[in-house]
């Protein structure tokens, strides 16, 4: 698939590529989350449209959650 965000876990680190568990997809031959090797380090190719960032990483990491809490006073 192209253009999908998917959650995985890293499970194996090379100097080239990284082994990868994604959260919500599971193996088509086993009732296993799916496991594969990916690139690790990779610029994606831009879109026909030129609507995408230049130079962004087909692999980025999680925003991290945002945790803090506003109070108003009305």
């Amino acid at each position: 698939m192209r253009g999908c965000w998917f959650r995985c876990k890293i499970l194996r680190v090379s100097e080239k590529r990284l082994k990868v568990q994604y959260d919500d997809i599971l193996d088509c031959d086993g009732p296993e989350k799916l496991e594969e090797w990916i690139p690790s380090y990779r610029v994606a190719n831009p879109d026909k449209l030129g609507t995408r960032c230049t130079g962004r990483l087909t692999v980025r990491p999680r925003p991290l959650e945002d945790t803090t809490t506003l109070y108003l006073d009305l």
